[in-house]
């Protein structure tokens, strides 16, 4: 008979019953169970390299790598009521997995290889922070205690921080995350923000668009839990301590909980957390809430954006105490590189009944913060020795940076003339 200090260590395929005289237990050994499964989940081990499927309510073992095809996703519950979700076309995997239910501590590793995921850290985390580590490709998560929201691809990542914030109705400290890289790391403190993740570069600290957010956590929002599986097998048998139900059943608090944890999405205000419980033994998870809050700001959405933006219009009229004439407008954005290159090319000008031989002002400038609205101007002389002044502003319209609002002046002494227009976005990234 085991004793009533047994720990269960999971790790590397192995499972340690620690008792005085405890033996090493053999085989394949579970570190939670599968919850929410919709669509085609795979899971695949040394001993199944081609997978199979998965339905809800099933054992997930150390090292099982659990796929995911389109249209599909589920909820992995850990013994230690962590939950890990994951999207269409992504994958998960438990390295480490080590509890001790008598004190809440243990160790646990995840890896995440690709697509969208979010999970709630269970009781592991609240014991000892420092002892559960989420890992990506390019990036190894930190845990503070928290709920974390992100989509990986191998060669970039978004992590997100959902909570709980400081307005939280447990007392619990306000959460966090580190997003660890070769090339630098990123605190995420503030529920909302994330980091952006790309190879070669330190991680971007930015507060998220809400499309986007929305975006990720509506894949990995399951439309119901399949019951309250096991986590142990039929019968289970009591852990004592801290009045923790049966190993081989959930609780009706656990159920509740992880129940809610699969609904956390409210887009209503990304500033502010709405109250928010972090123990999944308590009777729910209260809404997270995020959304707008003035934060559609062009800049911060250009940042993760991809590919190239092109933007054109001829023929605008320069008109003014200077002269008059036209020019045509051009502008490419390189939104991986993060540069910019403008064009003003004049087709004509005419200064006091005299022609000018047209001339261009061209300009090229990089950009990086995330703060205020994407602005960019450049100065030279674009017909003469006339003085040119031109200035692009972009907007969120039909799109991230959808629409190119432009100038530009041509001043003679105090005399000047000016056109102005709008160029939509021709192709984006």
């Amino acid at each position: 008979m085991r004793s009533r200090f047994q720990r269960f260590v999971i790790a590397s395929g192995a499972v340690l019953a620690a008792t005085a005289g405890s033996a090493l237990a053999a085989g394949p050994q579970q570190a939670g169970v599968s919850a929410a499964v919709r669509g085609e989940i795979r899971r695949i081990n040394a001993a199944n390299p081609v997978g199979v499927r998965l339905a809800s309510g099933q054992p997930i073992y150390l090292a099982d790598r659990i796929d995911s095809g389109p249209a599909s996703g589920l909820q992995i519950m850990l013994l230690d009521q962590t939950t890990f979700t994951i999207g269409p076309d992504s994958s998960v995997t438990i390295d480490q997995f080590v509890y001790d239910p008598t004190t809440s501590a243990g160790r646990l590793t995840a890896s995440i290889g690709k697509g969208v995921f979010r999970f709630v850290s269970g009781k592991i985390a609240q014991h000892d922070p420092a002892s559960m580590t989420v890992k990506l490709p390019l990036a190894t998560i930190g845990i503070r205690g928290t709920m974390v929201f992100g989509r990986s691809d191998g060669k970039s990542a978004i992590v997100g921080l959902a909570g709980p914030g400081p307005e939280n109705n447990t007392g619990d400290k306000t959460a966090g995350v580190d997003v660890i890289t070769a090339d630098g790391t990123a605190e995420l403190r503030r529920p909302g923000w994330g980091a952006i993740v790309t190879s070669g570069r330190p991680p971007l600290l930015q507060q998220l668009p809400r499309a986007l957010v929305e975006q990720i956590l509506n894949q990995v929002a399951p439309r119901a839990l399949a019951g309250s599986p096991s986590l142990s097998g039929a019968s289970g048998s009591r852990q004592p301590g801290n009045g923790a139900p049966p190993v081989g059943a959930a609780s009706t608090g656990q159920a509740a909980g992880q129940a809610s944890a699969t609904a956390l999405v409210s887009l209503a205000s990304l500033d502010k957390i709405a109250p928010l419980t972090q123990n999944a033994d308590q009777a729910t998870l209260a809404a997270v809430q995020l959304g707008d809050n003035g934060i559609n700001t062009t800049m911060q959405q250009l940042l993760l954006q991809t590919g190239f933006g092109f933007y054109a219009l001829n023929n605008i009229s320069l008109t003014g105490s200077a002269g008059s004439g036209s020019y045509n407008f051009s502008m490419q954005i390189n939104f991986d590189t993060r540069q910019i290159n403008v064009q003003y090319q004049v087709n004509s000008f005419i200064f006091d009944d005299e022609a000018f031989v047209p001339g261009s002002l061209s300009f090229s400038q990089s950009y990086a913060g995330a703060s205020g609205p994407a602005t960019f101007s450049g100065s030279g002389s674009c017909v003469f020795t006339f003085s040119c002044q031109g200035s692009v502003s972009l907007k969120n319209v039909n799109g991230v940076a959808g629409q190119a609002d432009f100038s530009l002046s041509v001043g003679a002494g105090s005399r000047s003339s000016s056109g102005a227009g709008s160029a939509a976005k021709q192709t984006g990234g």
